[in-house]
């Protein structure tokens, strides 16, 4: 029988709670990647420039455009991994230290094969019907986890141990990032100041998401390890364990 985990709303009070303290580190690496991302869109002029092109120079530009964006991935998957360690109350000395690990030869092409293979599985998918790009998308959301849990696996073992953990527990996410949507739209109505606190929060729920997904994945018997991963007990809080998941 699968382990049950915690609902969407202990989630999200726990990424409340351990994202105090953590605020600042957080938003200035969601920032950084911000900036990045639109310095790396001013020699392209955007997507209207683009639009005005020739076949040629639009296919240049388009295949120069996704370099700079796979190039830029590392960066972003560096902020999920220092939210998980907010999420695992073990975050870095240097906040830094996630984003350059992520550039090291071996982990940044590692990192691009995935992302490469993940895309053309979902998009074979999605040309099936919607549906199944979307439950396969779903399947694949823990991969930049994995990266930094299990960065022994290949590309492809690491797409299908994602699938592992999120098995059950599709839905669930599907309905904790649509609860962050439907958040960030309503920021709009105060320009989008509350955005300062909500992305942060996010990054750490989905963090503690995947702590407990991984939880529920190793309690089952049929998939419990002699290695078990690092953290699946670093979220818990609930009546009957202290901080460090002790019982009490």
């Amino acid at each position: 029988m699968q382990n049950k985990m915690i609902f969407n709303f202990e989630i999200t009070a726990l990424a409340r709670k351990k994202t105090k303290g953590n605020l600042i580190n957080l938003l200035l690496l969601s920032l950084m990647v911000l900036v990045l991302s639109n310095l790396i869109a001013l020699p392209f002029g955007g997507v209207e420039r683009i639009q005005t092109l020739t076949a040629g120079p639009r296919a240049l530009y388009s295949v120069l455009s996704l370099i700079c964006n796979l190039i830029l991935l590392p960066a972003s998957i560096g902020v999920q991994h220092y939210a998980l360690s907010v999420a695992r109350d073990s975050k870095p000395e240097d906040f830094f230290e996630p984003v350059i690990t992520n550039y090291r030869a071996g982990t940044f092409v590692k990192i691009v094969k995935i992302y490469i293979l993940q895309a053309v599985i979902v998009f074979l998918f999605t040309l099936l019907l919607i549906i199944p790009g979307i439950i396969k998308a779903l399947g694949y959301s823990q991969t930049a986890f994995l990266i930094k849990d299990r960065p022994e696996l290949g590309a492809y073992e690491t797409l299908k141990e994602s699938e592992k953990i999120m098995k059950g527990h599709r839905w669930q996410i599907f309905c904790l990032g649509i609860y962050y949507v439907f958040l960030s739209c309503l920021s709009a109505v105060l320009l989008f100041i509350p955005l300062i606190w909500l992305v942060p929060r996010m990054q750490v729920a989905f963090g503690v998401f995947y702590c407990e997904a991984l939880r529920a994945y190793c309690s089952e018997p049929e998939s419990r390890q002699a290695d078990a991963l690092p953290g699946d007990e670093a979220t818990r809080e609930r009546p009957g364990h202290d901080e460090d998941g002790n019982e009490f």
